[in-house]
């Protein structure tokens, strides 16, 4: 049964980017269409490509933004408020 499930997972995140590179395809058609220009166009390839990526790599991306709340967590200052209404930054 778990496997099932696994496989029935597996195969709609093929799906999934696949629908995504598809609409990527869609919104670059769109842009062309509406504006005729090469700019606008190369900026939709680009966006699509960009995001297309993220989709197929989220577990690059999960890891990296992790990463990054991580650090940013250890390189916060500790306030310690004062009972006098003072606040006193430690860790600085």
């Amino acid at each position: 049964m778990i496997q099932t499930l696994n496989n029935l997972i597996a195969q709609a995140q093929v799906l999934v980017v696949a629908g995504i590179g598809l609409m990527a395809i869609v919104f670059v058609g769109v842009v062309w269409a509406r504006t005729k220009s090469a700019v606008p166009t190369v900026g939709a390839v680009v966006l699509g490509a960009v995001v297309v990526w993220g989709v197929s790599n989220i577990n690059f991306v999960q890891q990296k933004v992790d990463q990054d709340i991580r650090d940013a967590g250890a390189l916060a200052p500790i306030e310690q408020v004062d009972p006098t209404g003072g606040v006193e930054v430690m860790g600085v």
